[in-house]
């Protein structure tokens, strides 16, 4: 072969070669996107070359199961701009007028927690702020508001209370034992 056609033969071969890297490089490039990626409150930005949102959540390790919330689903496709948040669910146990119950929950405070499982009672007593995040091993206590009636030194009383036993709506009240 002669010389000028085997050099032409490589410039040709060498221009493929690199018209092909710079087109997947494009084609790369154009396929990763920005996403805003929340996990448990933390907001970061994340660029992906995924298609879906388990997809993302895997390559960034993030590990979630039935309980946690995420939005959109795992099985939706990723969009430029997107955001997808992921809420861990937590347990907490309640103790309710002395009977404990376990419950899990995404919501990121005591008082969204009770409201979301029907559990905060007007006028109730909670050990842990409303306001408070819900803390990791959490007992929440609650004691309910009951109707009682007090005889005492022949006069009757009707209290609304939160006091757990007879001692306390005795303490509350201000009526002391003989």
């Amino acid at each position: 072969m002669p010389r000028i056609l085997l050099g032409r033969a490589l410039r040709t071969v060498a221009a493929t070669v690199t018209l092909t890297v710079i087109a997947g490089g494009l084609a790369f490039a154009s396929s990763t996107i920005s996403v805003t990626l929340i996990v448990d409150g933390v907001s970061r930005q994340v660029m992906a070359n995924t298609t879906t949102v388990e997809q993302l959540l895997a390559n960034e390790q993030i590990v979630h199961s039935d309980r946690d919330l995420v939005v959109p689903g795992p099985d939706y496709p990723l969009e430029e701009g997107g955001t997808v948040t992921v809420r861990h669910s937590r347990s907490f146990k309640i103790v309710r007028d002395g009977q404990e119950y376990t419950y899990w929950t995404t919501e990121s405070t005591v008082g969204d927690a009770l409201e979301r499982f029907g559990l905060d009672d007007e006028g109730a007593r909670v050990s842990i702020s409303r306001s408070a995040p819900i803390p990791r091993r959490a007992l929440v206590k609650i004691t309910t508001r009951k109707q009682v009636k007090l005889f005492a030194d022949g006069v009757k009383w009707n209290l609304s209370t939160t006091a757990s036993d007879v001692r306390g709506v005795l303490k509350e009240t201000g009526v002391l034992p003989r």
